[in-house]
């Protein structure tokens, strides 16, 4: 018989440069691996270190390697929705490493594995992963210079979700910086320098094009767009080469989302800007991130008018209503504003649940001068929670 029991990983209870404690490995790909690790000069602080599996064979690498993790900590710093790079360093064998926030979670590959997303989750991983694009697309400083960002290698793997000190879903871009160094690293194909990414790059990309811009990572962006709605990659090549990608992504039209699934139902907006977002030519794409932004702050806006101007009173017969003095001023303090309503000035009727039963309310969203003229005024408007703009 065969011991099939996998060998040891070599790292795993080892300081790296006398600093990081390695606990766990924690994910792996074809470019590194990432490993749970306490930093024991912060007090045993958890982060996660990722080693990658190449080295810096010249001190020209080892330069741009330096720079390109510089641009990642720049980044982190101006966002909270890409990942914060801590630190770097070389090990033996001159292999890289790089150190991050460490983030518990799942990725969206993950996510997409175990659920469909419905349009209101979509709208907010999206809308959060497109902040962090537009904070990298309008560049960072360096040498007195501002420098656009592209990614690179937008990719479910690396979109993370975790949460917030107040539970509130985080989206975190993870690699930022890394995938350009990694495809001009003297020494490596072209073929090789898109491993694990094929379904995911422009075809401009595929093409070797020097002169990417933000339009790059928009179809990417649209690639995962199109996952996150149907489940569904959008093209289907005839095997996973890079010639067969490369050809789908060049030539192949995207279903429409009725081919895939007649019974999606996805607000029309939402699959042309999905759609507009796969076009082949970057001209014909979004030509920033704003746009895509515009596109999904009005879906969103309409859903939510439309959720709000339903006849939400059709089921008040079928509940015991209570009045609102009954109910304790205390008691209402308590809630806060509905987690589905966007913080802007709006106003919808609400059922509010209290111990005693359900109260029939309208909330109202307003301007702190607004709010002042209803107090000043000789109005029976009773705020049970005022949150300003």
């Amino acid at each position: 018989m065969v011991n099939s029991k996998p060998e040891p990983d070599i790292y795993i209870g080892k300081f790296l440069n006398n600093r990081y404690l390695i606990i766990d490995l924690i994910g792996k790909g074809g470019m590194g691996r990432v490993y749970l690790a306490e930093d024991t000069a912060k007090g045993g602080k958890q982060v996660a270190l990722k080693i990658l599996t190449f080295n810096l064979a010249t001190q020209n690498l080892s330069q741009r390697f330096g720079r390109e993790i510089f641009i990642g900590a720049q980044l982190g710093r101006k966002s909270k929705h890409i990942v914060r790079v801590l630190s770097y360093g070389v090990i033996e064998h001159r292999n890289p490493f790089y150190v991050m926030e460490y983030l518990q979670g799942k990725n969206l590959k993950q996510l997409l594995k175990t659920q469909p997303l419905t349009t209101g989750k979509f709208l907010d991983i999206c809308h959060q992963i497109c902040l962090g694009l537009e904070c990298a697309h309008q560049g960072i400083t360096f040498k007195g210079e501002i420098y656009p960002v592209l990614h690179r290698d937008i990719k479910p793997e690396n979109i993370f979700i975790t949460k917030d000190n107040q539970q509130n879903e985080i989206v975190k871009i993870l690699d930022f910086g890394i995938a350009k160094f990694l495809t001009e690293r003297s020494g490596m194909t072209l073929t090789d320098s898109f491993i694990g990414s094929l379904p995911y790059c422009s075809p401009e990309h595929m093409e070797g094009r020097k002169l990417l811009d933000v339009r790059s990572d928009i179809y990417s962006l649209g690639v995962l767009m199109f996952e996150m709605l149907t489940s569904k990659h959008p093209f289907q090549p005839q095997s996973n080469s890079f010639g067969s990608w490369y050809q789908a992504h060049r030539l192949q039209i995207p279903p429409t989302f009725g081919e895939i699934d007649p019974q999606l139902k996805i607000h029309p907006e939402l699959q042309d800007l999905v759609i507009k977002c796969l076009a082949k030519e970057p001209s014909d794409r979004p030509q920033n991130i704003q746009e895509i932004l515009q596109v999904l702050e009005r879906v969103k806006n309409k859903i939510t008018s439309t959720i709000d101007n339903s006849d939400v009173w059709e089921s008040l017969p079928t509940v015991q209503l209570i009045p609102v003095t009954s109910v304790s001023e205390k008691e209402c303090l308590k809630k806060t504003w509905p987690k589905n309503k966007p913080i802007k000035a709006i106003g919808f009727p609400y059922l509010l649940h209290t111990s005693q039963g359900i109260i029939p309310t309208y909330w109202a969203m307003l301007p702190k001068q607004e709010i002042d003229q209803f107090i000043n005024r000789s109005h029976s408007t009773e705020f049970i929670h005022k949150v300003t703009l």
